[in-house]
C-alpha cells in the first residue's frame, strides 16, 4: 500500500511539472518559440548558408595587458589607417570571421554584408537574426534573404 502511495505521488508530481512546462511554452509568442528553437539547433547548421554577414567592427591590435584582464584589441573607425582587421558574423550560424584589413574588400565583394552604423552591433545582430528566422519560417529562405538585405543594406 505504501508503495502505491509513492507511485501516485510521483505520477502527480510528474504531471504537475509537465503542465508547468507546457504552460510556459503556451505563454510564449511564436517569435520566442522560433528563436528558442533556432538557438537549440544552431550548432547543427554547417557551411551551407546564404552567406549574409553583419559587419561587427574594425579593430587594431594592442599590446595592453594587465594582471586582471586578458589582452584585447581596440575598436577603431571603419576606415581607420590603424586598423588591422574587421569582424563579420553570419546571421544563420553565428560564424565569426576575422578578416585582415587587406582582404576586407575582397570578402565584402564575395559575401552579402550588412553594415550597421552603431556600436551596439551585437544587439542589432540578434535583432536582424530574429527577423531573418521569422521571415525564413513564414516566407522561405529566398524571400527572407531579399527582405533582410533590402531593409539593411
Amino acid at each position: 500500500m505504501d508503495q502505491n502511495k509513492w507511485v501516485r505521488e510521483y505520477l502527480e508530481l510528474k504531471e504537475e511539472l509537465s503542465d508547468r512546462d507546457n504552460l510556459q511554452l503556451v505563454n510564449q509568442t511564436d517569435s520566442e518559440i522560433l528563436v528558442k528553437s533556432f538557438r537549440n539547433r544552431i550548432y547543427m547548421i554547417d557551411g551551407d548558408t546564404n552567406e549574409i554577414y553583419v559587419y561587427i567592427g574594425t579593430y587594431m591590435y594592442t599590446d595592453y595587458v594587465d594582471i586582471v584582464h586578458p589582452p584585447r584589441d581596440c575598436r577603431v573607425d571603419r576606415n581607420s589607417t590603424k586598423a588591422n582587421y574587421r569582424l563579420y558574423k553570419n546571421i544563420e550560424n553565428e560564424d565569426i570571421r576575422q578578416v585582415h584589413i587587406t582582404r576586407c574588400d575582397e570578402f565584402e565583394k564575395e559575401h552579402k554584408i550588412i553594415i550597421l552604423n552603431t556600436y551596439l552591433s551585437d544587439y542589432q545582430f540578434h535583432k536582424i537574426q530574429k527577423e531573418f528566422i521569422e521571415l525564413a519560417v513564414k516566407k522561405g529562405q529566398d524571400e527572407a534573404c531579399k527582405q533582410i538585405l533590402k531593409k539593411y543594406q
